[in-house]
This record gives C-alpha cells, sequence and structure tokens, in this order.
C-alpha cells in the first residue's frame, strides 16, 4: 500500500518536472524551443489553476448556522470553576516539579561573603 502511494507521487513529480522542462525551454530562458514561457509565466499557471478551482467552489460554500441556545448562568458558572481549577492545578503541578536551588551551597557563599579583618582569605572561609 505504501510504495503503491510512492509510485503515484514518483510518477506525479516526474510529469511535473516534464512539463517545467517543456514549459520553461523557450527563448527568454536560454532554451532550442521558439516558444516557451518566462518564469514569471509559469510561476502564474498553478495561481491560475487555484483560482479557478476556488472560483468553482465558491458557490458550495453555503453553510446553515446551529441553532442558538442560551446558556443558564449557573451553567456558565460551573465553567468558569472549572477552568479556574485546571488552570490551578497546573500551576501547583509545575510549582511542585520545578528544582530549588541547594541551601547548603547558599548558606556557605553568604558567610564567605563577609570580609573579616578587611581581606578575604581562604583560611577564613570554612564550610560549615
Amino acid at each position: 500500500m505504501l510504495s503503491n502511494a510512492y509510485s503515484i507521487r514518483f510518477a506525479f513529480n516526474v510529469l511535473a518536472a516534464l512539463a517545467v522542462a517543456l514549459l520553461y525551454n523557450g527563448p527568454a530562458s536560454g532554451g532550442n524551443f521558439s516558444w516557451g514561457l518566462t518564469l514569471q509565466q509559469l510561476l502564474w499557471l498553478p495561481v491560475g489553476f487555484i483560482g479557478l478551482l476556488m472560483g468553482a467552489t465558491l458557490p458550495m460554500l453555503h453553510e446553515e448556522a446551529a441553532p442558538k441556545r442560551r446558556m443558564r448562568f449557573g451553567h456558565r458558572l460551573v465553567q468558569v470553576a472549572e477552568l479556574v481549577l485546571a488552570l490551578a492545578l497546573a500551576l501547583a503541578l509545575t510549582l511542585a516539579l520545578t528544582p530549588t536551588p541547594t541551601p547548603t551551597l547558599t548558606r556557605w557563599r553568604s558567610s564567605c561573603s563577609s570580609t573579616r579583618c578587611g581581606a578575604l582569605s581562604s583560611a577564613s572561609c570554612s564550610r560549615p
């Protein structure tokens, strides 16, 4: 099944490349044919094709509107409460799973930042 899809895709790619080679091989692009399209004309071909397809489908774009139902205030309030609960749960999980810095390393750095006798030496800083 998949090999059939790839074979069809390859065949259409070969046909597209052949069409480009035939249409773009004119004097404007240095080709051998006495006729041919310029690059701008070649690029406008898919635009025109898509425009024709869109124009053909415009009459079919009618869709009936869904009937409007009035939602009761209590039901709307329940929906808002469920949304707030879901957001609070997501925030709680995010905060619970976020790693925090190690407090012992922070305490050691704060004790070493104080200067004794105007200078900071490695002997005066010791780890707790």
